[in-house]
């Protein structure tokens, strides 16, 4: 592997904040291919800006990392120059937002028996005394027990947990983030304690509201 003459790069953000680094440059003798070293912090911008173009206008890039540095890697040195640029460019204008939202779901294990006119009957026997209904094959069971079709009990469960979100906002997409939330305060302790007493594990799968201060209250 042959090595070249590093190549710096320089971004400026909006808020006049720089990035600067200088890029190590290699070539493998065996296939031609280049690759150029980034560093660690355009980690989630390059995977981002690759799934939105590796069929396109970045198709051969590869990203890995074979021993410390993360590296870039194509056929041509222009095509890892040009990627790389993207990535900057994206990192430096990345908007940065938070707030709390409270993530929930629930669970239940009932069924019932809803009448011809839509009434609601615990069991078949009830609607059959309102009208003859389930004897008549008017009123049918809705909802689902388990695999058995009946239980010792309904069950009905409801979770929640106030999480702090935080969403990445790059030209190539953008990426969320949940936080477990620390309170500092008496106060925040207190509503958090009530509502994150529970472990949610699939976030991205549960229903978002956002939480507010009347919420909060």
């Amino acid at each position: 592997m042959a090595k070249l003459k590093s190549i710096p790069f320089k971004f400026t953000a909006k808020s006049g904040d720089v990035l600067a680094f200088s890029a190590e440059v290699s070539v493998l003798d065996s296939s031609g291919v280049f690759s150029l070293t980034i560093p660690d912090e355009l980690n989630d911008g390059a995977w981002q800006v690759l799934r939105q173009h590796e069929q396109g206008v970045y198709r051969g890039i590869e990203i890995d990392r074979p021993r410390t540095h993360l590296r870039v890697s194509a056929s041509t040195l222009e095509l890892c120059k040009s990627f790389i640029n993207q990535v900057g460019h994206d990192h430096m204008a990345c908007e940065v937002s938070e707030e709390f939202v409270l993530v929930y779901d629930y669970a239940a294990k009932i069924a019932y028996c809803r009448g011809e006119n839509s009434s609601i009957y615990p069991n078949g026997y009830m609607a059959d005394e309102a009208g003859n209904f389930y004897k008549d094959g008017k009123a049918a069971w809705c909802g689902s027990l388990n695999a058995n079709v009946c239980a010792d009990h309904f069950q009905v469960g409801l979770f929640a947990r106030v999480v702090k979100k935080i969403s990445y906002t790059r030209p190539s997409g953008v990426k969320v983030e949940y936080q477990r939330v620390t309170g500092q305060d008496e106060k925040s302790k207190l509503w958090m304690g009530r509502l994150n007493a529970c472990r949610l594990t699939k976030k991205s799968d549960t229903k978002q509201i956002s939480w507010t201060q009347d919420k909060k209250d």
